[in-house]
């Protein structure tokens, strides 16, 4: 159910609880301490508080407590939010009439197996997190055909794409990505 770091962070914020349980009960059966010298009860000046005739060990429980728990409650993991993305393109050749017999995409380095239509035309939907784009997630697209064969590197591209080179990305908007038609790479050819 709970995986050890959150045991641990569940233990540390518990001690913290406690910390600061004991501290008040402390404080509200509270001691005062003397100075040696002067055998008058010790001033402590607080924040928020004021000056207080207290015993020390109560206020660092207190402090400590709340301390630890807001170091656990800061070091608790954020949501991660995903952003729908969508890549689109198509592959080219004339002699190929079916694009989907004897031909697939694959993402390198996910387990998400896009599908070529019978055209050529493919399109990935998928979710990325927040802050991060296709090209951070994405090395390589690879469409292996018994023909012949794709291979588009959208880092690359998109780089090509920004400075104005020519490249095989037709469209790079917020979360979309529109890749032009991009010819097979006939088996023997180059």
């Amino acid at each position: 159910m709970f995986d050890t770091l959150d045991t641990l962070m569940l233990m540390a914020f518990g001690l913290a609880i406690l910390s600061i349980l004991l501290g008040f009960v402390a404080l509200l059966t509270q001691r005062i301490y003397l100075d040696a010298n002067t055998q008058k009860p010790v001033d402590i000046d607080v924040p928020l508080l004021g000056k207080m005739k207290t015993n020390y060990p109560a206020l660092v429980f207190v402090f400590l407590g709340f301390f630890f728990a807001y170091i656990v409650l800061e070091k608790q993991p954020k949501e991660k939010k995903e952003i729908e993305w969508d890549i689109n393109g198509a592959f080219t050749d004339p002699k190929i009439n079916d694009w989907q017999a004897g031909g697939k995409l694959i993402l390198f380095p996910t387990k998400i197996t896009p599908n070529v239509d019978k055209n050529g035309k493919f399109t990935i939907s998928m979710k990325i997190e927040e802050g991060k784009s296709f090209e951070d997630m994405i090395e390589k697209i690879e469409y292996s055909h018994n023909d012949g064969e794709v291979t588009i590197y959208p880092r690359d591209e998109y780089s090509a794409y920004v400075k104005g080179d020519t490249c095989k990305l037709e469209k790079a908007v917020s979360h979309i990505r529109t890749y032009k038609p991009v010819p097979l790479q006939r088996t023997g050819e180059k």
